[in-house]
């Protein structure tokens, strides 16, 4: 990581700060890495981040929030008041004092009511992501929905510009009001050349307790209730009293961690089939390719709910990257990221079992495990389709979700922007 010191001392680029808060992480930072030769780039991160930052690939800056503040208070930190302190950043203002641009999340976070409070004393532009896509969330849930309102109201009149992860995400910013004309869709993006199909790792393999005749089912992802695991669990032990477990080899290995850990793993015990199932709480974001690479079917759940609907899915692209097919839950905005693909030529010595071009994954509904163990049963016991699925899946990727190509079209945007400032 380097100093702070050293962005404030590069005055030829235009200066882009990119707030994140404690979701700072690896995974959605690759689209801006390659920005880096055009703008001075810097990060802002909380100092307890949830996620890897080792990969990030520009300066961070990681300043204290009262959050942070708050993780030290022992029993104090319950108090409702200290519940609300969330990601407010402490000298924020020093940092953005000398900034072009600023990037921050979402319209409900508290950093990015800092940034829109700080606009006119810096004279920035503000750029907002948005990945949720839920039409007013929070804006009446909770006993603080009117502030989260005030918030989010105050965030959409000060930011200039707004880019939306999906199609979704975009309709649900015009519901509350957005300008069409100030809202871009651009999807997150991975470096294909880091995802990219591989031999499985016997290290790997090793790790998590799998042999060569092994056919692996892999899942990542938050371990709450409404991503779905449980759907994978009971599906595994329909399979199981169906003899395709033993016939197949069959393993399911599950990455994640989350407040439904420990009901998930007991779940997994109470359905029989702790034999057959892997799970590690996380993997380094540098190591994922081996672990996707590990699986022959990759499965995404996901259960909408009141305040949740899934919001995009970057395993998915990870794992279309390693050219594995996808059995995903048709929920949120998964749809937008797996959909149909013209599939291309299969490999020498497999032909294709019909006229029609094979999509990179198949949609069960949410909260289906019966549906769900079908279609598992299906592409177990078709190696033609599970190609084909794969193929079309990195060429899904790679004309639609590079880190490369996002960058190009932030970039676009970054300088328009930055053409008003001047």
């Amino acid at each position: 990581m380097l100093p702070v010191f050293f962005w404030y001392h590069q005055n030829v680029k235009s200066k882009v700060a990119i707030i994140r808060g404690s979701s700072l992480n690896s995974w959605e930072m690759q689209n801006y890495a390659p920005l880096a030769q055009e703008f001075d780039l810097l990060a802002i991160g909380s100092e307890e981040v949830k996620y890897d930052t080792a990969q990030v690939g520009f300066p961070i800056a990681k300043l204290k929030t009262l959050a942070d503040m708050r993780s030290k208070l022992g029993p104090l930190k319950k108090l409702p008041l200290m519940g609300r302190l969330s990601d407010r950043f402490l000298h924020l203002d020093t940092l953005l004092s000398d900034v072009d641009i600023v990037h921050s999340a979402e319209t409900f976070n508290v950093y990015s009511e800092q940034a829109a409070d700080l606009k006119s004393r810096c004279r920035f532009k503000l750029v907002l992501t948005v990945w949720e896509n839920i039409p007013f969330l929070w804006n009446g849930v909770g006993s603080d929905s009117g502030r989260v309102h005030r918030r989010k109201q105050k965030v959409i009149q000060a930011t200039d510009h707004f880019i939306a992860i999906t199609e979704r995400a975009k309709a649900a910013l015009l519901l509350e009001g957005v300008d069409e004309k100030k809202i871009s869709v651009v999807p997150m993006g991975i470096d294909i050349e880091r995802f990219t199909p591989q031999a499985k790792d016997t290290t790997v393999m090793q790790r998590f307790d799998l042999s060569e005749k092994d056919f692996v089912i892999l899942s990542v992802g938050f371990l709450s209730w409404y991503k779905g695991m449980q759907d994978l669990i009971y599906a595994a032990g329909r399979l199981k009293q169906q003899g395709l477990v033993d016939k197949h080899h069959l393993k399911f290995v599950i990455v994640g961690d989350g407040p439904d850990k420990a009901e998930i793993y007991r779940l997994i015990d109470r359905v029989g089939v702790r034999d057959i199932f892997r799970t590690v709480e996380k993997v380094p974001y540098e190591d994922m390719v081996r672990t996707h690479n590990l699986a022959d079917i990759f499965y995404l759940g996901s259960w909408p709910a009141k305040v949740w609907q899934e919001q995009f899915g970057m395993v998915l692209l990870e794992a279309m990257a390693c050219g594995k097919p996808i059995v995903a839950a048709e929920s949120g905005s998964i749809p937008e990221v797996v959909g149909p693909k013209k599939g291309p030529a299969l490999p020498k010595g497999l032909t294709k079992q019909n006229s029609q071009d094979q999509p990179a994954a198949v949609l069960v509904p949410p909260a289906d495990f019966y549906q769900l163990s079908r279609v598992l049963a299906n592409l177990i016991t078709n190696q033609t389709r599970r190609v084909e699925m794969g193929l079309a899946g990195r060429e899904r990727v790679k004309e639609n979700f590079t880190d490369r190509k996002i960058a190009s079209q932030i970039g676009v945007l970054y300088n328009t922007l930055f053409d008003k400032v001047k």
